[in-house]
């Protein structure tokens, strides 16, 4: 039998197998102790668009789904930093 080519990094491994839900954008941004402008501004996107993602009423692009993603594993201080260094 021949193994199965596990060349790719764990970056792309992790966030091919995540999956993006209403419920669990809504859960990421409480925890961060986000608005949804702060949430919008992390991720490239509007506030509005963060809103109806977190009520299901429309999905993330891919793009901003990796983006999500890439905040799981984020603490508030680290997410809190990245808001101080963008510009305003």
């Amino acid at each position: 039998m021949r193994k199965k080519d596990r060349s790719t990094t764990t970056d792309e491994a992790d966030t091919s197998r995540q999956r993006f839900t209403a419920k669990g954008f809504a859960s990421l941004r409480t925890r961060l102790g986000l608005t949804y402008v702060q949430m919008g501004q992390l991720i490239g996107a509007s506030d509005q668009s963060v809103k109806n993602w977190e009520e299901g009423s429309a999905t993330p692009r891919e793009n901003f789904q990796q983006k999500i993603f890439a905040l799981r594993g984020i603490g508030k201080k680290a997410v809190s930093a990245m808001l101080d260094e963008q510009p305003q």
